[in-house]
């Protein structure tokens, strides 16, 4: 519990003194069954004609439940003031991750917009070429072939796509094809 026994006695003092008309703090107090209570304090010096202090008329009211319900308060006020800081805090944190996923998102369809223009020119350049291109799997299998490759060899799409080299005897000695790969 707060004691306030520096300030009341200064008050107390500027009270005698004359400096102050009245006094009003709230403290501590015990009862005589030892529970402690708030008590708000108002006190003043009553004085004679003289300004001589007579004697002090003061009154205390019970403000336990008023200052508990303050303390109470006070305490949820810190914890909302917790709360509010670490939402801030995540807050700025899913800013800042959006603003990151923003910028790869940005970044992605940079990078498809050139996926796809370099897609555009190889097919152009694929398809067109006159030259024989054909494009095969690791275990020479045909994936695609172009108009060239169908005019210099005389097979059509359909009879080498999902095939191998060996499967449509293309080679005029097949270990030539074995010597290649």
């Amino acid at each position: 519990i707060e004691d306030k026994v520096e300030e009341s006695k200064k008050l107390v003092k500027d009270l005698i003194d004359g400096k102050i008309e009245h006094i009003k703090l709230e403290k501590a107090y015990k009862k005589k069954n030892g529970k402690i209570f708030w008590g708000s304090l108002i006190s003043t010096a009553i004085r004679d004609e003289n300004n001589e202090i007579m004697y002090f008329l003061a009154m205390v009211q019970d403000i336990t439940e008023k200052k508990n319900a303050v303390d109470a308060l006070k305490e949820q006020m810190k914890e909302y003031l917790a709360l509010n800081e670490a939402y801030l805090t995540q807050n700025e944190e899913l800013r800042n991750n959006l603003d990151q996923i923003q910028k790869i998102n940005s970044e992605l369809e940079k990078a498809k917009k050139i996926a796809e223009e370099n897609e555009k020119k190889y097919k152009t350049a694929f398809y067109t070429s006159p030259d024989s291109i054909v494009i095969s799997s690791m275990d020479g299998i045909f994936v695609d072939i172009n108009e060239g490759f169908m005019q210099l060899s005389g097979y059509s799409f359909d009879d080498v796509i999902g095939k191998s080299s060996k499967e449509i005897n293309i080679w005029a000695n097949i270990n030539d094809r074995d010597k290649m790969v």
